[in-house]
This record gives C-alpha cells, sequence and structure tokens, in this order.
C-alpha cells in the first residue's frame, strides 16, 4: 500500500487538488504472493543503470502534460 499511498499524495500534489483511488480489498488467493520487494540495486550494480528521474518527478512531468494536453481539445 505504499505505493499506492505515494501515487496519490504525488499526482494530488501535482494536480493540486485530492486524489485517492477506490481501493477494493479481496481476501488472498491461491497462487497469489503476499508480498514484493523490487529493488534495482543489482540492475544499478551489473549494468551501471540509475534512473535520472524520480517518480515523484516523473509523475509531475506527466501530470502537467496531460493537462496542458486535454487543454488544448
Amino acid at each position: 500500500m505504499t505505493f499506492i499511498h505515494t501515487l496519490e499524495k504525488t499526482l494530488s500534489k501535482a494536480l493540486g487538488r485530492e486524489v485517492q483511488f477506490e481501493k477494493v480489498f479481496e481476501p488472498i488467493k491461491p497462487g497469489d504472493v503476499p508480498a514484493t520487494y523490487a529493488s534495482t540495486d543489482l540492475l544499478q550494480e551489473a549494468v551501471g543503470f540509475k534512473p535520472k528521474t524520480s517518480i515523484e518527478e516523473g509523475l509531475q512531468q506527466f501530470a502537467d502534460w496531460y493537462v496542458d494536453y486535454y487543454k488544448k481539445k
């Protein structure tokens, strides 16, 4: 839920209004993974790749583009 909260908070700031996603919690199903922990550390070590844009910056840029694009239509 931390990532979803980050998206809500970042989009709210980018758009200047509160954004809350509708969340539907369902029981875990057979085969579901209870938790995941993604990290790009090994990728950075292996190939030297490091993102230049943070999730916050990227969402702000996307929100700015989206608002501008649809304002013109």
